[in-house]
């Protein structure tokens, strides 16, 4: 059984990673980069950036949070058989934000 405390910390951790953590060391790495947004390897944060600016990066990364979160709190409240999926596919979240904001450090380290 899933034990719920543990869920808004995931979330949080998530939020941190992904939102705020990817969100910026990207805004460096862009900067930073002699290439700028052509040294992004993410083809729609490309067409995302080019065709709306970098903001609408960080729109983007709270509107799939915040989908995430709905669907977690769906699950968490509907469906009992896969309560115990939610801490799983959510450290797999955690470990590839955490991947994408490694990818981004060391963009910027070797810029």
């Amino acid at each position: 059984m899933i034990k719920y405390k543990e869920i808004p910390i995931l979330l949080t951790t998530i939020f941190l990673l992904y939102v705020i953590g990817d969100y910026f060391t990207t805004v460096i790495a862009i900067d930073v980069s002699p290439l700028g947004i052509n040294g992004e390897i993410n083809p729609i944060a490309v067409t995302l950036y080019k065709n709306y600016g970098m903001n609408s990066l960080l729109v983007v990364k709270l509107i799939m949070f915040l989908l995430l979160l709905i669907v977690t709190m769906v699950i968490l409240k509907r469906n009992i058989n896969t309560r115990y999926m939610v801490k799983k596919v959510l450290l797999s979240f955690i470990v590839f934000s955490s991947i994408v904001v490694g990818i981004n450090i060391y963009s910027i380290l070797t810029a």
